[in-house]
């Protein structure tokens, strides 16, 4: 997958989250998604975290899944 695609499907999840979240979040938990998923469409991070050369990339990825997960159930996103 290009990091091109990837961004498209990143931005489209962020435009789904914002929708199924809704009027259920203040603006400040709305920015915090735009922040989030800013960060990780970045094309420097995209092509640093997919660098087949990095030896750190599964640690930064398992890292990004418990981050998104504890936000999760924290209810913070």
């Amino acid at each position: 997958m290009d990091r091109f695609l990837l961004q498209r499907k990143c931005k489209k999840c962020q435009e789904l989250m914002h929708m199924i979240m809704g009027i259920r979040l203040n603006r400040e938990k709305h920015d915090r998604i735009d922040f989030i998923f800013s960060f990780i469409s970045n094309t420097e991070f995209i092509k640093y975290v997919f660098d087949s050369k990095a030896a750190l990339n599964a640690a930064i990825i398992k890292e990004i899944i418990t981050d998104l997960g504890s936000l999760a159930r924290e209810g913070l996103i």
